[in-house]
């Protein structure tokens, strides 16, 4: 695999600069969403996310918090990869491999390898929240409590989730954070990972638990940490960061519609967010990943880019 020639600090100081970068980007960003909010929407965001405060809320306020979810998601990831890359001093397509296409062989068999590890993905989400202690009266309160609160927001985000509203949330809530995640974790830390180890497995599954880590959302971090993986193992079969991005946008994507079905009154049991697949179907869709991941693997190094261990 060509390598982009090394420039710049060195991987500590990377990602040092990498994650006080977006941070700093998220504050400057959130900060001006909600300037923003209260003079087109006429809403104090500060105020509704520091008092929790997701009942009755007006249209009006629901649009503000999806503005500044996409503001801030835009802003605290995608902007944050290019300045970066600047700071790195290197060329941000190359080095974030969004300068090639995959080809049509491994959009297919990536696809291939999402669908067929889905209902193992569902199935780490049981096992991560039965394996999860009693979280009353400790920190893990804490974490039960803040998924929740998100999740109530997400659930006001995607209120009214359909007609045109649908492509506006797949935009905003979607593809957004798709690119927005992929660049910053796949794109720049799984880089930066993979030269201060010198590992690429080491390297994808750092920056898949980091990527998992970082939503605090603890109760799912073994299914997003796998996802993540695989997103991260796409990027060098490919040697391509689009394949990663369509198919976290068609993770993302999976949600809305999800949402929009059960608001038009459609009453699918696979709808709901604990659903679990049978056992059967969890095996065979195993078999069939761990398949494919083996064909890329070994075409992978059939194509003179042999893996590190």
């Amino acid at each position: 695999m060509q390598e982009t020639n090394q420039r710049g600090p060195n991987p500590l100081s990377q990602l040092l600069i990498a994650i006080g970068v977006v941070l700093i980007n998220i504050y400057i960003f959130n900060t001006f969403s909600q300037w923003i909010c209260l003079k087109l929407f006429d809403a104090d965001i500060a105020v509704l996310l520091k008092n929790n405060i997701f009942n009755d809320l007006t249209l009006s306020e629901i649009n503000a918090l999806r503005f500044s979810q996409f503001f801030t998601s835009f802003g605290g990831f995608i902007m944050s990869s290019f300045v970066i890359m600047q700071i790195f001093q290197q060329n941000p397509w190359e080095y974030m491999r969004l300068n090639k296409m995959p080809s049509p062989k491994f959009i297919i068999l990536g696809i291939v390898l999402f669908i067929s590890f889905f209902p193992f993905v569902q199935q780490l989400l049981t096992w991560n929240s039965s394996w999860m202690p009693e979280a009353k009266g400790s920190i893990l309160q804490m974490f039960d409590d803040l998924e929740k609160q998100n999740n109530r927001m997400y659930e006001l985000l995607l209120k009214n989730n359909q007609g045109y509203m649908i492509g506006v949330n797949l935009i905003l809530l979607a593809l957004v954070p798709a690119i927005g995640e992929e660049l910053f974790f796949r794109g720049i830390l799984y880089r930066v990972f993979e030269n201060w180890t010198g590992k690429r497995h080491a390297a994808v599954w750092l920056t898949s638990l980091l990527f998992a880590a970082i939503h605090f959302q603890i109760f799912k971090i073994l299914p997003m940490a796998f996802l993540a993986g695989i997103f991260a193992y796409l990027l060098f079969f490919s040697n391509s960061l689009w394949l990663g991005i369509g198919l976290h946008f068609l993770n993302n994507a999976l949600v809305i519609v999800a949402y929009a079905l059960q608001q038009s009154g459609k009453q699918y049991e696979w709808l709901n967010q604990d659903y679990s697949f049978s056992l059967a179907v969890v095996i065979i869709g195993t078999i069939i990943g761990i398949g494919t991941f083996y064909y890329l693997f070994k075409n992978q190094e059939n194509n003179g880019q042999e893996l590190s261990n």
